[in-house]
């Protein structure tokens, strides 16, 4: 144990030297941080970032273990360092244990400077700080697993980057660690069960956010399957030399353990939520003979009245054109976000606007003529479907188009629509519940914005405060002519 320890604290003093390896593990988990804090900034207000802290932590764990760790050992194998251990009187388990738990106190130092920052920037500290530390350790060899596999199949530094962004760049996409599952394609979420980073995900956030490792029970054994079952192989496929190892057959056999491994927990998951989304016969609760007690005398207490909620006078109206300045002149400016927030901004006169961000928003501009759905007859549908496309670069957050997006688009309704006729269908936009459906994703996709399917119900709530925010915009400009100027003469 003397030696092992020896060991460990030399391959610790050494991991400082390799430049890289301190970059993969240190410091390009905080590019992560800060651009969480930038893509999420809505949700990093409303819950403090607590909601994406599990996806930050995994993150640290994957920069170290798909980089930093098989970066250093092809790196020393290259150099001849591992054929001298060979002649160490000293099993190989220890050794590579020794790699593995020295690469585990790096990931420990990462997840707390990345731990540490995030409190920094307003986020509370873990709801379960233990449970947290065992789905850390859980998560940490999991990954170490699948970076060995990394530094045996790869003979250099380059070989072994590519291989880790293999690796790293799938966990992202399909792992629910960039973007939350649900926001994405339906076959991403199916493929994303045969990956290790959508349980990692769940584990970590159950000790930040969730409710304990009790319910992610089925998750830690997934992490501890592949996590397995990717160590057997990398044993198998170790060698001492890059000159020296298996045949291409015999890792490919190993890889496939591997492979199987994943392969059923994936298709579990598959069954598990089919059987979680089967509709359940409803349980018959037997009622039970009660002998009637012989009545009590009491005094009732009538309930006192609710006070009803005032009904304004645009919501009364039958058709937008019933709706009367005065109508207008009384809707309450209560509970709009304001357009220096991060839900439904809107850009002041005084905010800069970079060339390539101009470019997007007068490209949208100019191709709204030709839109179909800005050209259909219903004028109140019209002026709705012009209005999907500052929800929908909301919605996807599209920093900095989404303060832009609805500028451009105030211009063009000025330009096709009468400002008295524009600001009494904007009062019924905002003031009735919307029917029918909204714009597609395809006819989004023709003004360039990347829309995405399963978002219309925060479509809507974004398009109703927009109509409202662009009519009381349109009654405060007295030049706007939404409402008629007094005559002086009268």
């Amino acid at each position: 144990m003397r030696g092992l320890a020896a060991y460990a604290g030399m391959m610790l003093r050494l991991q400082f030297r390799y430049r890289l390896a301190v970059f993969y593990s240190f410091l390009f988990p905080l590019i992560f941080l800060a651009a969480f804090r930038i893509f999420y900034r809505w949700d990093w207000i409303q819950s403090s970032g607590v909601g994406h802290l599990g996806e930050l932590l995994v993150v640290a764990i994957l920069g170290g273990t798909c980089f930093g760790l098989p970066v250093t050992m092809v790196s020393e194998r290259e150099r001849g360092v591992w054929r001298r251990y060979r002649l160490l009187p000293t099993p190989i388990w220890s050794l590579v244990g020794g790699a593995v738990g020295v690469r585990f106190v790096l990931l420990v130092g990462a997840g707390a400077l990345q731990l540490l920052l995030a409190l920094a920037l307003g986020t509370p500290g873990a709801a379960h700080p233990q449970d947290l530390l065992v789905a850390f350790a859980v998560v940490s060899f999991t990954f170490c697993s699948f970076g060995l596999i990394v530094a045996m199949l790869t003979n250099s530094v380059q070989a072994a980057q590519a291989l880790g962004q293999c690796i790293f760049l799938p966990m992202l996409a399909l792992g629910g660690v960039a973007r939350p599952l649900d926001l994405l394609p339906h076959w991403t979420q199916t493929l994303a069960a045969f990956t290790p980073g959508q349980y990692a995900v769940a584990a970590m956030s159950a000790g930040t956010k969730g409710a304990g490792l009790a319910s992610v029970r089925y998750e830690l054994a997934a992490l501890l399957v592949m996590g397995l079952a990717a160590g057997v192989s990398a044993a198998k496929m170790f060698r001492w030399d890059v000159r020296t190892g298996h045949d291409r057959q015999s890792r490919i056999g190993w890889l496939g353990l591997t492979l199987v491994a994943c392969l059923a927990v994936g298709f579990t998951t598959l069954w598990r939520n089919e059987a979680a989304a089967a509709p359940q016969p409803a349980a018959v609760t037997p009622v039970p003979a009660v002998v009637p007690a012989a009545p009590e005398a009491s005094v009732e207490v009538p309930p006192a009245p609710r006070p009803e909620p005032k009904v304004y006078g645009a919501e009364k109206a039958e058709t937008w054109q019933q709706i009367t300045v005065a109508d207008l002149k009384e809707l309450p400016r209560t509970g709009l976000p304001p357009d220096k927030g991060i839900y439904t901004p809107i850009a002041a006169p005084e905010d800069d606007i970079d060339e390539d961000t101009r470019a997007e928003a007068m490209a949208i501009y100019n191709r709204f003529p030709k839109w179909e759905p800005g050209n259909v007859a219903d004028p109140v549908v019209r002026v709705r479907n012009l209005l999907n496309v500052p929800a929908m670069v909301d919605v996807l957050q599209i920093a900095p188009l989404e303060q832009f997006a609805p500028i451009v688009t105030e211009w063009y309704l000025h330009e096709v629509v009468p400002a008295a006729d524009l600001v009494r269908q904007l009062a019924w936009i905002a003031t009735h519940p919307i029917d029918g459906p909204l714009v597609t994703v395809e006819d989004l996709q023709k003004l360039d914005i990347p829309a995405r399917p399963g978002a219309e119900n925060d479509v809507k709530a974004r398009l109703q405060f927009y109509s409202a925010k662009l009519m009381f915009r349109l009654l405060d400009d007295p030049d706007s002519g939404a409402v008629p100027k007094p005559d002086p003469a009268k």
